[in-house]
């Protein structure tokens, strides 16, 4: 597999195969001053999890924050509960405004 038109090799590699240990099997075939750049494939899927974190927690989460309701959700009322401990310690050391 190529990457490119300048057709850079693309060398894959098992889970838990080290891309050092794949690498230096690969770079046996070249002698020499080339440079090489190792890219790991795992930074492809980063974009993906942190949209996943965003739609399945962040967003349930903030909406938790801003329900209304008179029973509040478990989320918010930890944040309620936080933001009274905070005020408190605030008070009691004297930096209230």
């Amino acid at each position: 597999m190529e990457c490119g038109s300048r057709r850079i090799p693309i060398v894959g590699f098992a889970k838990g195969q080290r891309k050092d240990d794949v690498m230096h099997e690969h770079l046996k075939e070249f002698t020499g001053v080339e440079e090489r750049v190792l890219i790991g494939r795992a930074q492809e899927k980063t974009p993906l999890f942190l949209t996943r974190v965003h739609n399945r927690l962040l967003r349930t989460g903030m909406a938790e924050l801003t329900d209304t309701r008179p029973d509040p959700p478990l989320l918010r009322k930890a944040s309620n509960d936080y933001k009274t401990a905070i005020d408190q310690l605030i008070q009691h050391a004297g930096l209230a405004a």
